[in-house]
């Protein structure tokens, strides 16, 4: 695939690089709603919940961002079948 095709938004991976990105921002937005509740002590969370917004931050939209960000550079390299057909074993 041509680089300029890319350009022009004919991503062969653009409708899963979107699905990516949208989820990490759904996580992101729940992990900085928890952080502003809690460092400003409007509500005092449990154990728990203030788990999953460090593990949502680390573990989630951080993660779920790089590998949107590999998917959508295997283009250039010309893995985007491998990526479309890889399973987790």
């Amino acid at each position: 695939m041509r680089v300029d095709a890319i350009d022009e938004g004919n991503h062969p991976l653009r409708p899963e690089v979107r699905l990516l990105l949208q989820v990490a921002m759904v996580v992101f937005v729940w992990t900085v709603g928890i952080g502003i509740l809690n460092g400003t002590d409007l509500v005092d969370f449990d154990r728990t919940v203030l788990l999953s917004h460090v593990h949502a931050g680390t573990l989630g939209w951080i993660t779920t961002s790089v590998f949107a960000a590999s998917a959508s550079d295997s283009v250039a390299v010309g893995w985007t079948s491998q990526m479309r057909t890889s399973t987790v074993p």
